[in-house]
């Protein structure tokens, strides 16, 4: 995840690491690299580090090098994140955050559950974030020029004399965001254009009854990703396919109102452009060998070939056998092929065919 903050984006990392997997230090490493704001969160095991014998860990010294090496810093709670399952073992901290060092984390944690082995660890971090991602867009009535003007001139003035001048680090800063301050609320002020809203790019909206049959189907969907009840699937297949026809039905309904409304002049070549379809585009280029085939039957003749050699038996036996069995097929493809006999229909001969065993080889 990427939060857009007033120093840039930080990047938070769920680095949940499996007991037999090894720490991934260069991938790690090389996140850390590129950007300058980490957030490594996560369950890195007591495998990786331990409370109490971090130093006796081949892998948590492995974790320890990396923040020595980047400029990541530890953040662990004071209590154990996980409890021991053997009387033997001894309670460990695994949820673990390493952040930049220039990143501020004010509080670190637990939550105990009683029914896990596992307690919640929440982690506070101080950082400036930017509220709002859309560009706002500002317009103003050209005659509210001089209320503008008076407006700002008025802030101004009340401002304290050291502002205008100032001659310290700190006071610049506040003069900065003093000004800017007033400039952001006369322009609020005065704008005329609105809070910024999202503009619907997907063409047409769909119908309220074909919308409340897409969420049905996702909700069906989503029952069978849970339960894995095979109802709920046949109910997601036959939703699928009624909104498949509606769809249709309603392009099929926007149709006929545009045919009916052809006898206004205006609207011929409205229909004449929404009809015109574009040319069938040529099928893509087929590689074989070392040939680029472009045409249909070209490439019809070379995945006929390809698959003739794809599906023909790997013949391992003597010389003698292979050049027996060549000669019976060649006999054998020279016999006449007699004719369907005329009280035997085509239908016969299919259900003749499904009625045989289905056998592996293609």
């Amino acid at each position: 995840i990427a939060v857009e903050t007033t120093s840039g984006l930080l990047h938070i990392l769920n680095t949940y690491i499996h007991p037999a997997e090894r720490l991934p230090l260069q991938w790690m490493t090389s996140r850390t690299l590129k950007t300058e704001a980490q957030l490594f969160i996560g369950d890195l095991n007591a495998r990786h580090i331990r409370l109490g014998n971090t130093r006796n860990n081949n892998i948590g010294i492995a974790t320890l090098n990396l923040c020595e090496n980047t400029n990541l810093v530890l953040h662990a709670t004071q209590t154990p994140t996980r409890r021991a399952r053997h009387p033997r073992e001894h309670d460990t901290t695994i949820d673990l955050l390493l952040a930049s060092n220039h990143i501020v984390i004010t509080q670190a944690y637990t939550v105990d559950r009683l029914l896990s082995d596992h307690a919640a660890v929440i982690f506070i971090v101080k950082t400036s974030v930017i509220k709002s991602s859309l560009t706002p867009i500002i317009r103003f009535d050209p005659h509210d020029h001089l209320a503008i003007a008076q407006s700002i001139h008025n802030r101004i003035q009340e401002l304290p004399p050291e502002l205008y001048s100032p001659t310290t680090e700190r006071t610049l800063d506040i003069a900065v965001t003093t000004f800017q301050t007033i400039l952001q609320n006369t322009s609020t002020t005065f704008n005329t254009a609105g809070p910024p809203t999202h503009e619907n790019k997907q063409g047409p909206r769909l119908p309220p009854y074909i919308i409340s049959l897409i969420q049905d189907r996702k909700k069906e969907r989503r029952k069978y990703t849970e339960t894995g009840n095979q109802q709920h699937q046949r109910r997601n297949q036959e939703l699928k396919r009624i909104i498949a026809t509606q769809i249709a039905d309603f392009r099929q309904e926007g149709w006929k109102k545009k045919i009916q409304e052809v006898e206004k002049k205006d609207n011929i070549f409205k229909l004449a452009k929404a009809i015109r379809t574009p040319a069938t585009p040529s099928p893509a280029p087929l590689q074989h060998g070392d040939r680029l085939l472009y045409t249909e039957i070209e490439q019809a003749n070379a995945l006929a070939t390809y698959f003739q050699t794809q599906f023909a038996p790997n013949i391992t036996a003597s010389y003698p056998t292979q050049l027996n069995t060549a000669r019976i097929n060649h006999r054998v493809s020279n016999f006449p092929i007699h004719p369907i006999p005329e009280n035997i229909t085509i239908q016969d001969v299919w259900s003749t065919i499904q009625k045989l065993k289905q056998r592996k080889a293609p």
